[in-house]
């Protein structure tokens, strides 16, 4: 099974972190004892180890940052492009995939969460051109005949493929904010 594409990699997780201090307590340990007694010949292979141990873990660090820094940039991009989408058209708004309940040919049945309402429903979403997964917000047209403002939430949404607008992932929302802040529109 692959892996959710919008859920952003983990860098720091409790093994790695344990891993690099045993890296840098080894290697300190293993330096300091050679000068201390040069004429052990037994501590050079331990210096050795300690060196590849912690090459390996710095691999390790170096390319979870590298996995993470591109999700990022990617999901700044998608966000982007959401933003552009949505001054173009009218009237929008986003919603949140929470849960995928069914897949089927023509459709998915699906929990979302209407992100400006807070609002969690379940509902009948047509079949997309993009591959859309848990964590998904997508930004859409509401349809007026279905929502209105006054009347009670419809007891399921049917979301047509040619309200969908774009999507982004959820989580990638604070780095495109952070991001947004910084440069100058």
């Amino acid at each position: 099974m692959n892996a959710n594409p919008f859920v952003k990699p983990k860098v720091r997780t409790g093994w790695l972190v344990v891993a690099s201090a045993l890296a840098m307590l080894c290697l300190a340990f293993s330096t300091l004892a050679i000068p201390a007694s040069p004429t052990l010949p037994n501590l050079w292979p331990i210096l050795a180890l300690s060196v590849l141990f912690a090459v390996a873990v710095g691999t390790i660090w170096f390319y979870r940052l590298q996995r993470a820094n591109k999700w990022t940039a990617r999901a700044v991009e998608q966000w982007r492009r959401l933003e552009a989408t949505r001054l173009q058209v009218g009237t929008t708004t986003e919603v949140t995939i929470l849960a995928i309940e069914t897949v089927e040919p023509t459709g998915t049945w699906v929990t979302l969460r209407w992100n400006q309402f807070d609002h969690v429903q379940r509902a009948w979403m047509e079949a997309l051109p993009d591959e859309i997964w848990e964590g998904t917000v997508l930004l859409i047209s509401p349809d007026p005949s279905q929502i209105k403002l006054g009347n009670p939430w419809p007891t399921f949404y049917h979301l047509a493929a040619q309200k969908y607008l774009g999507f982004a992932p959820a989580a990638g929302r604070k780095d495109f904010e952070k991001l947004s802040e910084r440069s100058p529109r």
